[in-house]
């Protein structure tokens, strides 16, 4: 699984292309904003390549997780850089956040549902968290879901209560941008509108 555009240039790819490419990616995220040099330390460390999800501990699988997410979020504001695309490709193929960060992968593109980028998000998700279960024919037919679709996932209680908890966190992490708060707004109020 891969976000590249072309599926059979990135099965011929060995973790250590896949891993230099996606760190220079990120040193040029840090151009742009430096808090993305912490990562260097850690899922984007050399001594990355030989970390094993399958026989770390529990906690070790939990700070992990965390450190995606942490990246996820702060890489929100870029998904529409084609160097956002090239950094998340090393996290997605070692770590496999297409299965074990998938809903923060999708809260921190969500504001891109209209953007090519969206369709490959799905594409890469193995399965659709419970919440998010309403983009499972966008899925299958690799299409941008509407905005009404968007509009009616935000009257559901439990989807709007997930989606503004993930809103206040980056606020207070400040990685908030304007795409992600037009999104919210838009389309919190139009929600509101049909309810």
């Amino acid at each position: 699984v891969s976000f590249h555009h072309y599926p059979k240039l990135a099965a011929t790819q060995d973790y250590e292309s896949i891993y230099y490419d996606a760190l220079d990616a990120l040193q040029r995220l840090e151009s742009l904003d430096r808090r993305f040099a912490r990562f260097e330390n850690s899922i984007f460390s050399e001594t990355s390549i030989q970390i094993d999800r399958q026989v770390q501990s529990k906690e070790e699988n939990d700070d992990l997780n965390k450190t995606i997410d942490a990246f996820l979020s702060l890489l929100s504001p870029y998904w529409n850089l084609a160097i956002a695309v090239r950094a998340v490709e090393w996290p997605l193929r070692r770590f496999q956040l297409n299965i074990f960060n998938s809903e923060h992968l999708l809260l921190s593109t969500l504001a891109y549902f209209d953007q090519p980028i969206f369709p490959h998000v799905l594409y890469v998700i193995s399965d659709l968290p419970k919440l998010f279960s309403w983009l499972v024919n966008f899925k299958k037919s690799g299409n941008n879901p509407s905005r009404n679709t968007l509009v009616k996932a935000f009257t559901e209680v439990e989807f709007f209560n997930l989606y503004s908890k993930f809103l206040q966190d980056e606020l207070r992490h400040k990685n908030q941008y304007r795409k992600l708060l037009l999104f919210y707004v838009s389309t919190s109020i139009s929600a509101l509108a049909t309810l």
